[in-house]
């Protein structure tokens, strides 16, 4: 499975935990590296994150700009090491970061259609509960893993003893 497929099942899971359809594939907004560049040309960014999901308001015309950059490498590594096959200690930050970029553009796209105004927390947030519900999913019949599933998430427990 390559990291599109992947991609394309994280949406779906999601939406189909809230019963919802955003009717946007996030596909159509991922950018690459130099897209990246091209956006933020006037700021500077130190460091190059894995993950990072833009919003351009445009209040003239009333339209939004979105766009969702996912690091080459992560996407390479999922694709190497399928996250939906074995979660493992190759795979399981970078899948985390996944679903946290492909929650943020599912949160922000129904919200928005909604007319919702969103906040940044709000978003993290629900990325966080996001990230707990698809690894319940993957791993829901891992007894071990499931019940250390919070620290996992929050103090990087590793999956596998090495």
């Amino acid at each position: 499975m390559n990291v599109h497929d992947i991609i394309t099942e994280v949406q779906t899971q999601l939406e189909s935990a809230y019963g919802i359809k955003i009717g946007e594939s996030v596909h159509d907004y991922i950018i690459d590296k130099k897209e990246l560049f091209e956006l933020l040309k006037d700021q500077k960014l130190e460091t190059l994150p894995k993950e990072l999901f833009l919003i351009n308001p445009n209040p003239e015309n009333d339209t939004l700009e979105v766009a969702l950059f996912l690091d080459e490498d992560l996407q390479q590594n999922l694709s190497t090491h399928n996250p939906l096959e074995t979660l493992s200690n190759d795979n399981i930050t970078d899948f985390c970061t996944l679903i946290e970029g492909i929650s943020h553009f599912v949160y922000y796209i129904h919200k928005a259609s909604l007319k919702y105004s969103v906040t940044q927390l709000e978003m993290e947030l629900q990325a966080e509960i996001d990230k707990f519900v698809l690894l319940s999913l993957i791993i829901r019949n891992d007894s071990e893993a499931l019940e250390n599933i919070f620290d996992i998430l929050f103090n990087k427990l590793l999956l596998c003893k090495q």
